[in-house]
């Protein structure tokens, strides 16, 4: 009845279950997500420490985060899978490994990140645009897993078209000059987004989204 219980509640860095059996958990319960998604997952057996605990995976590659706390995490590498197997080893008192069980994840696909941004498309003044910053997001993906805007290009048209590279989310000083150079009925777009994961410092994505803005007139300049 405590397997069960613990299956239930399952969250992650679970309790432990019976003696020599292995409790293996993804974050979003028997999910893991391909997209190249670094999924953590923890492990835990009762009266084996994690020390000589060896974790082997099928259909994807697995890396170590914290041996001591039982947590790791895995990247779907399998060409259309439907399961990725997470196989827990104990070494024996002859060194070697015996396998204590092996536990089955069922794979989904997450749509494509999608930019967010302070403030949408529309007229705005000059003080709003500089003020903007931008976040990315996957609609409907509740997996505890962060991507984040690495840089970004601001393109400035007015009398000359000029494109200044932004480090961050946010708009940078340089950016901010060309964007007070502009008058308005000129054009500003926050394009170019590239995309990061957490902890993966070699996994990017450039977006196609945009961004576009119009500088609105001054509310203090005389209209004639």
């Amino acid at each position: 009845m405590k397997k069960l219980l613990l299956l239930l509640i399952i969250i992650p860095f679970l309790g432990y279950g019976q003696t020599n059996t292995a409790v293996v958990a993804a974050t979003n319960m028997n999910i893991m997500y391909h997209n190249n998604i670094k999924n953590p997952i923890s492990i835990a057996v009762e009266g084996i420490d994690n020390s000589d605990i060896r974790v082997l995976c099928s259909g994807g590659n697995i890396t170590t985060v914290n041996k001591d706390k039982g947590e790791y995490s895995v990247i779907v590498t399998a060409n259309h899978p439907s399961k990725v197997k997470v196989s827990v080893q104990s070494k024996n008192n002859m060194g070697e490994y015996d396998v204590i069980s092996t536990h089955e994840f069922r794979i989904r696909y997450a749509a494509g990140n999608v930019i967010r941004a302070k403030i949408g498309d529309g007229e705005y003044s000059k003080n709003e645009i500089k003020t903007n910053e931008f976040w990315s997001e996957i609609p409907g993906f509740d997996f505890p897993v962060r991507f984040y805007i690495s840089s970004f290009e601001v393109v400035t048209i007015g009398t000359q078209k000029v494109t200044t590279k932004v480090s961050g989310n946010k708009v940078n000083s340089q950016a901010k000059k060309e964007i007070e150079k502009l008058e308005a009925g000129q054009t500003v777009v926050f394009q170019k987004f590239l995309v990061r994961q957490d902890g993966m410092k070699n996994n990017f994505e450039i977006l196609k989204d945009k961004y576009v803005y119009i500088i609105k007139e001054s509310p203090d300049k005389v209209i004639e």
